[in-house]
């Protein structure tokens, strides 16, 4: 049996959380029975919180289950801490990774805030030599790894069809160029200004992709007419006229993608 699996049955599902929480609490010297409790009310509070609180995000979900399993277990005579860091463990092992959205792809966010709580369990083993620690950091490692080898930085452009006018932006995430977008959009400022997709630019991986995309997007901006241009929405610079690695930018811009502008810094 998966005891970490979610299941449309809550019962069944509870027993599961239940069962697995009090395992790890046991795993950090803590007390089993305390950590049943906490399971149950992770799973429990992990579904209220999951309904009703969307939208602080997933780091911030994180954050709410850990404080409200910490209590739990501090108030049951146990450890606030064993408590948080279990709660945020199972809720991200048991509501985020086994949620599976169709063709969606984990975010940043969510790759860290899973790093970190796999960490703090890791590291919270007790044992003769720090093999916790150690795996704590190669979790943590191999997060940092997978985010610069993944991550994809891209240049987008947004239209408002009434006024004509055009708004230049980048971005940054995990996932294809779409989601990537999409995930940006969802909350983008000018959405209500009446922006709307126009089309997604272009994209990199890496360092030298995020410092090629900073030249794009201020020759986007420069291609469109440049700050104060009517057909222009921005009112700042992609890369400010007297940044020192401007020039640079740009050029790496010009290798990766074409050039599109002339250089308009100082």
């Amino acid at each position: 049996m998966n005891f970490a699996s979610a299941d449309a049955n809550l019962f069944a599902s509870l027993f599961k959380h239940t069962f697995s929480q009090g395992w790890i609490e046991g795993l950090q010297g803590g007390n089993v029975l305390h950590g049943f409790l906490s399971g149950a009310v992770a799973k429990l509070g992990g579904n209220l919180i999951d309904t009703h609180c969307r939208k602080i995000g997933v780091v911030g979900m994180v954050i709410a289950n850990s404080m409200l399993t910490g209590t739990v277990d501090e108030i049951g005579g146990g450890k606030f801490a064993n408590g948080a860091i279990t709660g945020a463990f199972s809720y991200l092992f048991n509501e985020t990774l086994h949620r599976t959205p169709p063709q969606e792809e984990t975010s940043s966010s969510e790759l860290w805030a899973t790093a970190g709580a796999i960490a703090l369990t890791a590291s919270a083993i007790d044992g003769p030599l720090p093999v916790g620690d150690i795996i704590g950091a190669g979790v943590m490692a191999g997060a940092l790894i997978y985010d610069l080898t993944h991550r994809i930085y891209l240049t987008y452009v947004l239209i408002n069809h009434e006024t004509k006018q055009y708004y230049i932006g980048r971005t940054s995430g995990v996932g294809t160029p779409y989601q990537v977008f999409m995930r940006r959009y969802c909350n983008h400022h000018m959405r209500g200004f009446g922006f709307v997709p126009y089309k997604i630019d272009k994209f990199k991986p890496g360092i030298q992709g995020y410092r090629a995309i900073r030249g794009r997007e201020q020759q986007l901006i420069d291609f469109y007419g440049g700050i104060g241009d009517p057909k222009v929405a921005n009112s700042i610079r992609g890369v400010a006229e007297r940044n020192r690695r401007g020039r640079r930018y740009h050029m790496l811009s010009n290798r990766y993608f074409g050039n599109i502008a002339p250089y308009t810094g100082k």
